[in-house]
């Protein structure tokens, strides 16, 4: 399929390879709910390319993502953004493991894959405040998402949350927590002329340094949100 306007072959022969490489693997563990290769390539793949599409990425950008699970969005990103340096997050090893396998098939030299709590990893000296930009696809609701992601992410970067809440619609509490995680909500044209204009998530922008006192454990984070699981 074509994922998006003049993307080269051989970068689309990668991401065909990724996604029937998912759907083998999802017969063993779980990866996906999607059940076909070609629901694989529009759902998983094209729609996490679609909102860095536009996004001018200068050689040595780090870039986290938070809870890939199966790679998303995290291995078709670096598969298009090739100039930059991808940390893949996810808690569970055979997760992490899958990672490094389709890392080593597709000779993906600028991605690397690491298994622990990123409420943890968070807080080390390897990984806090490193990265220019952070991104997360249904890992979590935004609350919880901006304040896992924050940490990671030095001043003058980016958050960005794939995820289906309208913009500019979130509870004030949940902005007033952004705001002290350090963050600032990029909306309307500021945003256009940073994303591609078709994605509707989150884009956030880090202001100032994450206090230590954040993340905070999960329970936490879920008990200030609001939302009980």
């Amino acid at each position: 399929m074509q994922y998006l306007p003049g993307l080269p072959p051989e970068k689309a022969e990668k991401l065909n390879l990724y996604s029937e490489l998912i759907h083998e693997s999802n017969k063993k563990f779980n990866l996906t709910g999607l059940k076909t290769v070609e629901e694989i390539r529009s759902v998983l793949i094209k729609e996490s390319l679609i909102p860095f599409s536009a996004i001018n990425v200068p050689r040595g950008t780090l870039i986290a993502d938070i809870g890939t699970g199966a790679g998303i969005p995290g291995i078709p990103l670096c598969i298009m953004l090739e100039d930059a340096e991808f940390t893949l997050f996810d808690a569970t090893l055979k997760k992490t493991e899958f990672i490094k396998k389709i890392i080593r098939v597709l000779e993906l030299n600028n991605a690397e894959a690491v298994c622990g709590r990123i409420e943890e990893l968070g807080r080390t000296v390897s990984f806090r405040e490193k990265f220019n930009w952070a991104t997360t696809r249904a890992m979590a609701d935004p609350y919880m998402a901006s304040e896992l992601g924050a940490p990671l992410v030095k001043p003058g970067g980016f958050i960005y949350l794939y995820t289906s809440g309208r913009q500019g619609n979130l509870p004030l509490e949940w902005i007033n927590h952004m705001s002290e995680l350090g963050l600032e909500e990029i909306r309307g044209n500021a945003k256009q002329k940073i994303m591609n204009s078709e994605c509707d998530g989150i884009l956030l922008a880090k202001k100032q340094s994450t206090d230590m006192r954040f993340p905070r454990s999960i329970k936490a984070i879920r008990r200030g949100s609001g939302i009980i699981r």
